[in-house]
């Protein structure tokens, strides 16, 4: 009987159709695809620690000068400085304690890659509203977990100020268009 049975499995797979995509799911991976295409191709931060325990930082690709370029070309920048302070404000600003999360770094740089900037300004908007939003979201979990009463207005001022802020950087602005680079989608101020 065991030997029928594995006969009658083979059978049953070999007959099986293999999957085929939905005129929707077709047009919307075509669509993920032409999308993947225009997205800079920077290559992400490795986050390790040297013999001395101090944190490096550096592109996860075989060769370093290739990667410090798709870096500045996503960052809209020629200054290899410039990369380096923004990449190492962004780490700052997604570390726990001490610790550079690796993870939570190279979601800042999406973000700022996937604002696609036009210039060193607009990097720097795009890498402030991503600081904004690793902090909003970070009050938002202790909103969710206060215990006493001053926790959750200390935690509920916090996001709420944080949200405003990030809505505020979100809308164009035609007001401060002198203040913010030429072309600049993002004010500067408000």
């Amino acid at each position: 009987m065991n030997r029928k049975t594995r006969s009658t499995n083979t059978k049953a797979r070999s007959v099986a159709k293999s999957y085929e995509p939905t005129p929707e799911e077709r047009r919307l991976m075509e669509a993920y695809f032409a999308r993947k295409r225009q997205t800079p191709a920077a290559p992400p931060l490795k986050v390790s620690e040297d013999d001395s325990g101090l944190t490096q930082i550096a592109p996860d690709h075989p060769n370093l000068r290739i990667a410090e370029a798709l870096l500045m070309e996503a960052l809209a920048t020629t200054d290899p400085c410039f990369v380096a302070v923004l990449v190492t404000q962004l780490s700052y600003a997604g570390s726990q304690g001490r610790k550079v999360d690796e993870r939570e770094l190279n979601f800042m740089l999406s973000v700022v890659k996937g604002a696609k900037p036009k210039d060193q300004m607009e990097a720097m908007l795009a890498a402030q509203m991503a600081a904004v939003h690793m902090a909003t979201m970070t009050f938002g979990r202790r909103l969710a977990h206060v215990q006493t009463l001053p926790q959750q207005d200390s935690a509920e001022r916090a996001l709420n100020k944080l949200a405003r802020t990030f809505a505020a950087q979100s809308r164009p602005s035609s007001a401060t268009e002198p203040v913010a680079s030429k072309g600049s989608r993002w004010s500067t101020s408000r």
